[in-house]
């Protein structure tokens, strides 16, 4: 019952973030997938050499 209840809670958060995105204005939106693509990169170059290396350490 709790997997349900938090499914319908996730589906309504979805809901609610794409209603307030499709109100944004266009500099709004670009502003937005801007910030996201830059957080993006920022946490790849931050994780991706760790995950590499420890990969590395394991398996060669």
């Amino acid at each position: 019952m709790n997997i349900k209840i938090g499914a319908l809670i996730v589906g309504g958060l979805a809901a609610f973030a794409y209603y307030r995105y499709s109100k944004l204005s266009p500099k709004e939106k670009k502003d937005v997938v801007d910030n996201l693509k830059q957080k993006g990169k920022k946490l790849y170059e931050e994780y991706v050499p760790v995950v590499k290396e420890t990969i590395e350490k394991n398996y060669m």
